[in-house]
């Protein structure tokens, strides 16, 4: 599968923008559909050690590991007091010099000793205060878990390999954290000197390029996708007309649409902000955790993707992310007016598709 994004839309945008999240704790402690497939689906025995004091433990992770240990039977939950095994932790440091503080939570598979070590904080957020007046994400918990849960269960590591050299923007820390949390190692790839890699647990990362690729690159990426590797192609707003990367994204039946996404519909923007989307979502395997946790996601100053109906044999197009058809895409980035002019193009616009 080919997924392509005019953004980062796992870049969720919450605190600076005062939106509003269910922190009441019924939802605080639930988990997603997907965290109890993972979890059901262990074929292996899996250790999970929580080092905090004894009566001291934290009850909004104790109550959703408790939610975890009760899915499947090759899952243990154990508490390690810090101070009653000073030594335990010195199994799970990657280095002499590391360190694996108390608060900490370790996930281990019993069979193979494939670990991850989650710090407090991989897992705490600021959405809601327990009893114990520790502050938690129920959703930055689950995710970490979950993520860890899926990596010592495997003996395969990805890589995503991000392309260089035509002026790509700097990859966002949001989607270094979201990599670093699903276990996937960045690595850049220059296409014009080194192999291209295997496509089994490879993704290649195009991150918005300013200038263009040569033909010889855009074969070396057509044909590490024709042997099923994956990628992840960004435009944005402000990217220019690139031929040669335009007939790649052609290749997959579809084409950028330069411009800006104006949003009339206040249900698909923020206040006053018609430049700041919040996406309709479809359904999919790919944004189903954004909708069942049921957290905003905001795009801001986007362009569009256009369906050109020509994708070759066996490749169908998945709109992911759309504006309303109350918005419009306005050609000039830079407008004197966000009103609709000669040239604009009605929506509703695609933002993110597969």
């Amino acid at each position: 599968m080919v997924a392509i994004a005019i953004t980062i839309v796992l870049n969720v945008i919450v605190t600076d923008l005062n939106l509003k999240i269910d922190t009441t704790a019924e939802k605080l402690y639930s988990l997603s559909a997907n965290t109890e497939k993972v979890t059901k689906e262990l074929k292996t025995p899996v250790n999970i050690y929580v080092l905090e004091e004894t009566g001291k433990e934290t009850a909004g992770l104790k109550e959703i590991l408790n939610k975890y240990d009760k899915l499947n039977s090759n899952l243990t939950v154990t508490y390690k007091d810090p101070i009653l095994y000073p030594t335990f932790a010195n199994a799970y440091k990657k280095t002499s010099s590391s360190t694996v503080t108390a608060g900490s939570v370790i996930i281990e598979n019993g069979d193979t000793g494939k670990y991850k070590v989650l710090s407090q904080t991989d897992l705490y957020g600021t959405t809601a205060t327990d009893t114990s007046g520790v502050t938690l994400s129920s959703i930055t918990i689950e995710n970490a878990i979950t993520n860890a849960l899926g990596y010592v269960s495997t003996d395969v590591d990805g890589t995503i390999y991000y392309t260089s050299g035509h002026n790509e923007l700097a990859i966002p820390t949001a989607l270094k954290d979201a990599s670093e949390r699903a276990n996937l190692t960045l690595t850049e790839l220059d296409l014009l000197t080194a192999e291209m890699p295997s496509p089994d647990n490879s993704i290649v990362l195009v991150f918005s390029p300013h200038t263009d690729f040569t033909q010889e690159e855009i074969k070396k990426l057509t044909d590490f996708l024709d042997q099923g590797g994956k990628a992840m192609l960004f435009m944005d707003a402000n990217m220019p007309e690139l031929t040669n990367y335009n007939e790649l994204l052609s290749y997959y039946g579809i084409a950028h649409e330069q411009g800006v996404v104006i949003e009339t519909d206040s249900n698909y923007s923020l206040t006053s902000y018609p430049t700041y989307l919040l996406p309709a979502m479809v359904s999919h395997d790919i944004t189903n955790s954004l909708t069942q946790s049921k957290l905003p996601v905001v795009v801001p100053f986007t362009s569009g993707i256009k369906n050109l109906n020509n994708a070759r044999n066996g490749v169908t197009l998945t709109p992911l992310l759309s504006s309303s058809d109350q918005s419009y895409l306005k050609k000039n980035i830079n407008p004197s007016t966000y009103e609709f002019e000669d040239g604009d193009i009605n929506g509703p616009v695609i933002l993110a598709c597969c």
